[in-house]
């Protein structure tokens, strides 16, 4: 539901996956829904089609401000739902979405595709296992600079997206993921295309991220520092390791694949662009996305739910932050 850049891409994994079934698209937008449907070889449905149809899921990837609405209006019609990151861009709007999902009956899944990379995964493993003791402090930063495209100008409107920290909320969603929920946080900066979130967390972590979209000069990782040492993942080389007194040891693979490896480093190298419709996603997202719908598949059949995990934790750490900032601007594409 919804075919903007995420949804068409969303559409074309499902439709490759050999364990799914795409069976609709649907799109308020007349237009963008038929061109999606025949791209993929699929209905373009609208709400009551998609209710006669009765889905096993239905992957809600409209903007972040009507996540809650669209939801409503499916969510009798599916036993599950996929909803894209952010969850919903204020806390009332998330606690409807879950209490919506619970009534329903629905297993829920929320986009955060990091979670489910292998790499992040086995910063999970390390971090349950004990590797570097009790973790003290989470650091994370999210610094590129980013093209506006005029077909997906809603990402940049502070009003659509919810803002920077919500719209690029992975780093800030690992934190309290991997290290728990907010206690108390803040947020510094310009609301539209740069800020800085601290928080205290229950367990004791002191959380730091950055996220920007106006720097020339990238960077891009997360830090979890221990009594015994750090974890690192630096998604600029698309690895992880463990390091000690400054020397890193047993490192990983962030995606699990060379080749997606590969192309990651190299679109990281590039400024970020935010999709129109007809944009291309690049061959790393597609294969991070492909894990994400195999996981979801996998859930669906008795595994372990991780995107549906402490799903509104990093929306209440973002919306209960005390704020430090200008007032935010709708910055639209030209």
């Amino acid at each position: 539901m919804g075919c903007g850049s995420f949804g068409r891409l969303l559409a074309g994994v499902v439709r490759r996956n050999p364990n799914t079934d795409l069976v609709a698209v649907c799109d308020e937008d007349e237009t963008a829904g038929s061109a999606v449907g025949a791209e993929q070889g699929a209905a373009k449905v609208d709400i009551a089609g998609l209710r006669t149809l009765s889905p096993d899921l239905v992957m809600v990837a409209t903007p972040n401000d009507t996540h809650l609405d669209a939801a409503a209006q499916v969510v009798e019609a599916t036993a599950n739902l996929f909803i894209e990151k952010p969850l919903a861009t204020s806390i009332n709007d998330a606690e409807s979405l879950l209490t919506l999902a619970s009534a329903a009956g629905s297993e829920l899944f929320v986009g955060h595709v990091q979670r489910v990379l292998p790499g992040v995964l086995e910063v999970e493993a390390r971090l349950r296992r004990g590797d570097i003791g009790t973790p003290r402090h989470y650091r994370a930063r999210r610094l590129r600079r980013a093209i506006r495209n005029a077909g997906a100008s809603w990402k940049w409107s502070h009003a659509r997206s919810g803002g920077e920290l919500l719209h690029e909320i992975h780093e800030i969603d690992l934190m309290t993921w991997l290290c728990g929920p907010g206690s108390r946080s803040w947020a510094f900066g310009e609301a539209s295309d740069q800020q800085h979130l601290v928080a205290e967390l229950e367990g004791g972590v002191i959380g730091s991220v950055t996220i920007g979209r106006d720097s020339h000069f990238p960077a891009w990782d997360i830090v979890i520092d221990g009594d015994d040492g750090s974890l690192r993942i630096d998604f600029l080389k698309a690895k992880g390791a463990v390091y000690r007194e400054r020397t890193a040891s047993n490192a990983w693979s962030l995606l699990g694949d060379p080749t997606a490896d590969a192309d990651l480093i190299a679109a990281a190298a590039g400024p970020q662009q935010y999709g129109g419709p007809n944009s291309t996603a690049p061959a790393w997202m597609m294969y991070a996305v492909d894990l994400e719908v195999s996981h979801v598949v996998a859930a669906l059949n008795g595994g372990r739910n991780v995107l549906g995990e402490q799903p509104d934790d990093a929306i209440r750490v973002v919306c209960n932050a005390t704020r430090y900032s200008v007032t935010p601007t709708d910055q639209q594409a030209p």
